[in-house]
């Protein structure tokens, strides 16, 4: 009898064992089967704020691009032709500005050809020219001071002129790419080399002062010469 009540406990301690961990795995299961259900929520919720940031993103520049582009053309309405002038036909131009009392500078392209002239604007007679050597291609030209400053095509060298009758003050180096336009705003002068970059240059060294990067509808402005 002592023996039939040992086997009958160890029988009945087995089946409460498989019970305990049938129950364990049951529980474990549903744990793993919870924190699956978690995760797949989680990502399903970050993917979706995600995509709508994206989308935001992609129509806050397309409103913007939208309104610049609409500021950019009701800008210009129309453009009206108020007066003509004569002016050599075979004058390559390249650089153009008005110089007060009626005359204009002009610096004039092409190899063997270029040149800095001082004209009448009404009548269009070159009252002094500077013919340049036939190496050199005329660019932009600008007015600081008393002085024209010239740059040349292809070329790191620029030309400085007395305003008056266009004696050739010096030469001078800078460091732009190729020379191309030249403006300035009364302090400094300002290059272009026909990149998407601007310069800012000292007139007393010809040295980048700053660089300006300039786009126009998200896109580099370069120009390619035939």
């Amino acid at each position: 009898m002592a023996i039939e009540s040992s086997k009958k406990k160890k029988k009945l301690k087995r089946s409460s064992f498989v019970q305990n961990t049938s129950s364990s795995m049951a529980n474990s299961t549903t744990v793993c089967s919870f924190y699956e259900r978690n995760r797949r929520l989680t990502l399903i919720t970050v993917s979706l704020i995600v995509s709508v940031l994206v989308i935001l993103y992609i129509s806050s520049n397309t409103i913007n691009k939208m309104k610049f582009e609409e500021v950019i053309s009701s800008q210009i309405s129309s453009i009206e032709v108020v007066n003509e002038f004569p002016h050599d036909p075979n004058a390559f131009t390249q650089g153009l500005l008005y110089g007060g009392n009626d005359t204009f500078f002009e610096s004039t392209g092409l190899l063997g050809h270029s040149s800095v002239r001082k004209v009448v604007l009404h009548t269009g007679k070159v009252e002094v020219l500077q013919k340049m050597d036939d190496s050199y291609f005329g660019e932009g030209l600008t007015l600081l001071g008393e002085r024209l400053f010239q740059v040349t095509w292809l070329k790191k060298i620029g030309f400085i002129y007395d305003r008056y009758n266009l004696s050739k003050f010096e030469e001078f180096t800078h460091e732009m790419q190729d020379g191309w336009g030249l403006a300035t705003d009364g302090e400094v002068l300002f290059g272009s080399d026909g990149s998407s970059t601007l310069y800012k240059l000292s007139p007393q060294t010809f040295k980048g002062l700053q660089a300006y990067n300039s786009f126009h509808r998200e896109s580099n402005c370069q120009i390619q010469r035939p």
